[in-house]
């Protein structure tokens, strides 16, 4: 991963009057606003300084490349191009100083860099507790690609790891050192793994799993002391180490996952404010009004946040301001993904504490406004939390196919209806959406990669680039090479793209019914329309006799009534799509009832008539209803159709089918309430 120190410029003369725009940090945030930057400006003058002696790499993917299930080269961050963008620079070297006043960087090649406006990325360092022995040899951090490498030669001789902190990055140190043979053993100070993003069910899932994997697992054990003996040069070597509760364990090696602290000192020396971190505005201007600062080095509303996507929406919002253009940040929905083998754990938005969240149970007085709902059983576990009503967070063991939505769904803090939640409890899922769009209708600004902070309109536009693979478009911008849960999103918009089918069977599986239901009502709609009235006035009913047991009128009453019923639950049903209270189900469930309802109506109708198309308004009603339902029958198939072809050319011809049926059908209800009119005047 190493590289030339400094990438130049191929032609600055074509930007020369742009301003000019240096970032410090060559990280994930600090490469993403570089390309943020150049997408809206492709003249600016920007240049990318990073610490490190490689090239911009992925961080988050470390454990990955620890677990050697990554190549070194697999985590390079693509740079812009200096040959399609002139104004780029990217140099390799540690930043000694900002100068406010005159708007220059020094860094320790004595080199001095001009800018006009200024971004940080400086990020974060590993923290490391206070704990006596933290200097001894044979503890380590992973924060960097350094680390990475010392880590992993170590390994080769360790006996036994003690992994500090059950996080995240803990819980992945942990699997990615086991998978090298290695003894290890995790240690969490709190009482559960990731205790910040899981429940107490959820954390002991996680745990069960680690140890079946067999890597030890402490809770409630934080470090008091790591012992010593025999010094390496001028370090002691670790032997071991000494929990609160007083159990030793026998160790060679610790690796401290404690969390970061913002690498603030460089703003803090240069005159700006800081907190926890770098403060900003929700422009992402720091106290200097040209100075701005993103990722996990930023404080915003008196936060930091140790997670790469929150940075990643940073930087787009930090572009706008150095270009002068009106942005605010808006915090998106934390999401939290760990694959842990068998399943994944998902953890999204705000998730109580523990001691909160038993009061927030079903029908809880002593916490009101807020509840909680979940499923357990093979093979999942999920619980939402709701305030007032509005689904706020979650957490999920074990595949959750609707995760996008819900997440979708706890940002715009939706309501949960009480059959919803009912729904929740019984099933495991939750109808959220009114309606799923084929992927060429997703909408620019819809969320495809939440590790990476990829949207839709990105996507696309590599797509129009070249990029026709899921390996493609990650190595492109990002997506997907994560945790790997946007796949399916991915080939679907490759597939979408192609017209290759194949990346939706599922669409194709759901949508059987109603094709069945389609071809019923062509074939009795063809039927009915060819077949000969029956005789008498009361048609079928008087071929039975009804009306000599239940009255003359009553069959053709009962017949009647059903069938304006059915028809009109059926054209409710047409408003699924529309109509928030039919959330309960998803909108080809729906789909599928109203097809069935109409299939129904045409036997009633039948019933009701005898077969006789009558005169006048009557006959304008049977013409009515009869064109109605054969066109919803073409309709169905021209549903099913475009959910088999990926193509915009068959959704269009669905969509304006459908509308042509709703046409048709919509005058029925005018028409039935004339021949109700009619029928009881006359």
């Amino acid at each position: 991963m190493n590289a030339p120190v400094i990438h130049s410029p191929a032609s600055p003369s074509p930007v020369a009057d742009s301003p000019r725009i240096v970032v410090i940090g060559a990280g994930p945030v600090g490469v993403r606003v570089c390309h943020e930057l150049l997408g809206r400006a492709p003249e600016a003058r920007v240049t990318l300084v990073g610490d490190e002696r490689q090239l911009p790499y992925d961080r988050v993917r470390l454990t990955a490349a620890l677990a050697g299930k990554s190549a070194p080269s697999e985590l390079l961050l693509p740079v812009p191009d200096a040959g399609v963008y002139p104004g780029f620079a990217l140099k390799l070297a540690h930043v000694l100083k900002i100068d406010c006043r005159a708007r220059t960087v020094i860094d320790t090649q004595g080199e001095v860099l001009f800018w006009d406006r200024l971004i940080l990325a400086t990020g974060a360092r590993a923290f490391l507790p206070g704990v006596p022995g933290n200097d001894a040899y044979g503890v380590f951090t992973l924060r960097n690609w350094r680390d990475t490498e010392v880590l992993l030669a170590r390994l080769a001789r360790a006996r036994h790891v003690v992994v500090v902190g059950g996080g995240v990055l803990g819980i992945e140190t942990a699997s990615a050192i086991h998978r090298h043979g290695t003894r290890v053993t995790l240690v969490q100070q709190a009482d559960r793994l990731m205790n910040r993003q899981l429940d107490h069910y959820a954390a002991e899932t996680v745990r069960r799993q680690l140890i079946e994997q067999g890597i030890g697992v402490w809770c409630n054990a934080g470090l008091r002391v790591i012992e010593t003996d025999t010094p390496v040069g001028d370090r002691p070597r670790v032997t071991g180490v000494v929990l609160h509760n007083g159990e030793y364990l026998s160790c060679d090696t610790v690796v401290f996952c404690t969390g970061i602290r913002p690498n603030s000192e460089i703003a803090r020396a240069a005159g700006l404010r800081v907190g926890q971190g770098i403060m900003v505005d929700a422009a992402m201007r720091t106290s200097h009004p040209y100075i701005l600062a993103i990722g996990e080095c930023a404080e915003f509303n008196g936060q930091t946040i140790g997670l790469v996507a929150p940075g990643l929406e940073q930087a787009g919002v930090a572009a706008e301001t150095a270009l002068q253009r009106p942005a605010r940040y808006q915090p998106p929905v934390l999401v939290c993904r760990l694959k842990v083998s068998p399943g994944s754990v998902l953890s999204v938005g705000d998730v109580p504490e523990e001691d909160q969240a038993r009061r927030m149970q079903v029908g809880s007085l002593r916490w009101p406004g807020h509840r909680s709902h979940e499923v357990s059983g093979a093979p999942c576990y999920r619980r939402i939390f709701l305030r007032k009503g509005r689904i706020i967070g979650a957490v999920a063991v074990g595949a959750w196919p609707d995760a996008d939505r819900v997440r979708e769904a706890i940002a715009a803090r939706q309501y949960l209806w009480p059959w919803q939640r009912l729904q929740f409890r019984l099933t495991g899922k939750l109808a959220l959406a009114r309606r799923e769009l084929p992927p060429s209708r997703w909408p620019d600004s819809r969320r495809i990669c939440q590790c990476s902070a990829v949207s839709c309109g990105v996507i696309r536009q590599h797509i129009a680039r070249g990029a026709r693979t899921p390996e493609a478009l990650g190595e492109a911008c990002g997506a997907g090479i994560t945790c790997g849960s946007c796949q399916p999103l991915l080939n679907r918009l490759l597939a979408a793209h192609s017209g290759n089918p194949a990346a939706i069977p599922q669409a194709v599986a759901r949508h059987k019914g109603l094709l069945v239901s389609g071809v019923v009502a062509l074939l009795a709609v063809a039927g009915l329309w060819t077949a000969q009235p029956l005789s008498a006035p009361l048609s079928f009913a008087d071929s039975l006799n009804w009306h000599r047991m239940l009255g003359e009128s009553l069959p053709r009453q009962v017949t009647g009534y059903l069938s304006l019923a059915v028809l009109g639950l059926a054209m409710v049903l047409s408003l699924s799509r529309r109509w928030s209270a039919f959330v309960f189900k998803d909108y080809p469930f729906w789909r599928l009832t109203h097809a069935l309802l109409a299939v129904l109506a045409l036997g009633l109708v039948a019933l009701h008539t005898g077969l006789d198309s009558g005169s006048g308004l009557n006959h304008a009603l049977w013409l009515s209803f009869w064109l109605a339902a054969g066109l919803g029958g073409v309709t169905a198939l021209g549903v099913r159709l475009s959910v088999r072809l990926a193509g915009d050319r068959s959704v269009r011809i669905a969509r304006w089918l459908h509308s042509l049926h709703l046409v048709l059908a919509w005058p029925l209800p005018v028409l039935l309430l004339a021949h109700i009119a009619s029928v009881y005047r006359y």
